[in-house]
């Protein structure tokens, strides 16, 4: 992960937090995930005056990894701990979720109203962070009384100064100054078997920062070091006191738009539709990452060069792992084990006939289906072998 550019604030965090378990990845996206929840609508970034609408520092945060090896919940737990001991943190939501359920919570919050970019109503934000430690429970297909949730959050998802909504239980409810925050985790084979096809393949999960385990990470710790306490009262809260109390407008300093600018007309179109749906909302992801970096810095009312430059090389960096992945979330089921391989080809450069076997089973029923998802692979024009018995590799030769 490139950090350069990167506040020290988040810097300070993975390193005093890092001698864990915990990949430092989720600890970083956890802790950002947190303090945009934490920030809400107090800041903002303007971005057109009708056209597109203003921009909060709330990222959604997905992470994906193994049960266990991932310590996923340990890293969403320090995150929430540092915003409620600071006495940031919004209405927290983390049980079983309905849409009607969420409807109701977000009308009862108490978070009151910030700077002027906020309407009149009621003197309260409609704010909360949800968590959601097993994410594909939350919005599983199978389950009847998650119906309507995905849309529900899709619409949510851009803070609406006021939604209208209609439940069973409450009938017509008026939400007003919406800014909903999402730290979820999962497991990936769990998460492609669970989601709805068109919230892959549609516009619910790009929404998300997806952060993927590095599939090399297998550390153990079994009595982690006690965290610094005279640190974490004394320099961390403090700063994250500072951080979520920040309010106004942020703009973007006039090089740092022209570099935005360039950089997005000049992205590359995928290949696949399902890549251009995740690829579409990139540059938003960097914006906002870019927006709370500046607003952790201290530095009121400009994201500059430097904050947009840090994000975008974060954002990319998850990119390049999203991009191997989604490709195996959205394909059908009998053809996950075939993109799955490929991903991996591609990552590493080659895998041996042993590695193969071990990442096939999950996705294949015998060892018929493994031997003819590897016969699919050796087809592709990137794709070649060498070796004999045990001693065979599957090599990537594309660029």
């Amino acid at each position: 992960m490139n950090l350069s550019g990167v506040p020290t604030l988040l810097e300070v965090w993975e390193r005093k937090l890092g001698d864990g378990e915990t990949h430092p990845l989720f600890l970083r996206l956890a802790f950002l995930a947190a303090l945009g929840a934490g920030i809400g609508r107090k800041v903002w970034l303007e971005r057109s005056d009708i056209y597109l609408p203003p921009l909060f520092p709330n990222p959604w945060i997905l992470l994906l990894g193994p049960s266990g090896r991932a310590k996923k919940s340990t890293a969403i737990r320090l995150a929430v701990k540092a915003l409620e001991e600071a006495e940031c943190a919004p209405e927290i939501f983390s049980g079983k979720l309905t849409a009607e359920a969420l409807v109701s919570f977000l009308a009862a919050s108490t978070r009151q109203v910030g700077p002027s970019i906020h309407i009149e109503g009621t003197g309260r934000n409609a704010e909360a962070l949800i968590i959601s430690r097993e994410f594909d429970v939350l919005i599983s297909n199978k389950q009847q009384y998650t119906a309507g949730l995905v849309p529900l959050l899709t619409d949510l998802y851009d803070c609406p100064d006021k939604f209208i909504a209609t439940t069973v239980g409450r009938g017509r409810e008026v939400l007003q100054n919406v800014c909903l925050s999402v730290i979820g985790a999962g497991v990936p084979l769990t998460l492609m078997a669970q989601l709805p096809p068109e919230a892959v393949k549609g516009g619910f999960l790009p929404r998300f920062l997806l952060g993927f385990l590095p599939r090399e990470w297998k550390k153990r710790v079994a009595i982690p070091p006690p965290v610094d306490r005279k640190w974490w009262e004394e320099e961390l809260l403090p700063e994250v006191k500072r951080v979520c109390s920040m309010q106004g407008e942020f703009r973007m300093e006039k090089k740092a738009l022209e570099k935005f600018v360039d950089w997005y007309e000049n992205l590359e179109w995928p290949e696949t539709e399902v890549e251009e749906a995740y690829m579409q909302r990139i540059p938003e992801h960097v914006l906002r990452i870019a927006l709370l970096f500046a607003v952790m810095e201290g530095n009121e009312g400009t994201v500059t060069v430097g904050h947009f430059e840090a994000a975008r090389s974060f954002v990319l960096s998850l990119w390049k792992r999203i991009r191997i992945e989604i490709r195996t979330f959205a394909s059908h089921p009998r053809m996950r084990g075939f993109y799955h391989l490929l991903g991996l080809l591609e990552e590493r450069g080659e895998i041996t006939k042993t590695q193969v076997f071990q990442e096939l089973a999950p996705f294949a029923g015998s060892i018929q289906d493994i031997e003819k998802t590897v016969s699919w692979v050796l087809q592709h024009p990137k794709v070649s072998c060498r070796g004999e018995g045990k001693e065979i590799r599957i090599i990537w030769r594309g660029p």
